[in-house]
């Protein structure tokens, strides 16, 4: 949510990227909260994986947020420019993300819309996860935003269709969608209902993929949440115990 400038901060001396809320959202309530719902929950993030929140304010009345700028460009592009990925690369990836993602639900943060576009790729390989705008900070172990649809439609996990409640496993299941479309060129569920699909059916079968790599995808994709992995760390065992090479 927001327009996303390049600018110099005169007082960092660095280029940032300044994101300000659109003057038609000004006068809506439920945009102004979530930008500063984004602004609350990304500043309290501080991994290398993570974009950087550098301040949030005010100026003759237009709300922004100066963050990180990272050179470099999303996955979705990537993706459309370059189709599929080498497995050594998913995998990579894929651990990066998951080292942000269990930091951030160590804290309480749930990002409710991982998918390409919202991770970014530098040119020395490392990844950064941006746009933690419809986050929710967790009072406690689970967060909750009951009766409400909030995400990406190609993404969303069962619950989030629902307008359940969410947690962290959200993140995780978006995550599994994330890297199948990774491996395979695209989503597994592209057509038609997306949300009975996300409820109900199951992925076509990765071609020529790892076993390795489809039982962990596999278990990001359960439709049961408490099926899925209990937590972005134990995901990540299971991506560093995987060979790329094999």
């Amino acid at each position: 949510m927001g327009i996303v400038y390049r600018a110099m901060d005169n007082e960092l001396q660095e280029v940032v990227a300044l994101k300000i809320l659109p003057d038609k959202m000004m006068d809506n309530p439920e945009a102004v909260r979530r930008f500063r719902s984004e602004a609350r929950s990304a500043r309290r993030l501080s991994h290398p994986n993570i974009v950087r929140i550098h301040d949030i304010g005010e100026e003759m009345g237009r709300k922004y947020i100066s963050m990180e700028y990272v050179d470099g460009m999303d996955l979705k592009r990537h993706l459309r420019d370059n189709g599929r990925m080498p497995l050594a690369k998913i995998v990579s990836y894929a651990r990066q993300i998951c080292e942000a993602l269990g930091y951030a639900h160590k804290i309480g943060v749930v990002h409710r819309d991982i998918k390409p576009a919202n991770i970014m790729l530098m040119s020395d390989g490392t990844i950064k996860i941006t746009d933690f705008g419809i986050a929710k900070i967790g009072e406690s172990t689970e967060s909750t935003l009951v009766g409400a649809v909030i995400g990406t439609p190609l993404y969303m996990s069962p619950e989030q269709v629902q307008g359940s409640s969410i947690d962290h496993r959200a993140d995780l299941y978006s995550l599994g969608i994330l890297l199948y479309e990774l491996y395979s060129g695209k989503p597994p569920f592209t057509e038609g209902d997306l949300a009975y699909q996300h409820l109900n059916a199951q992925p076509a079968p990765l071609k020529d993929a790892p076993k390795a790599l489809e039982d962990i995808i596999a278990r990001c994709l359960k439709k049961q949440r408490d099926e899925r992995w209990a937590d972005a760390y134990e995901m990540l065992d299971a991506l560093n115990a995987l060979d790329p090479r094999k």
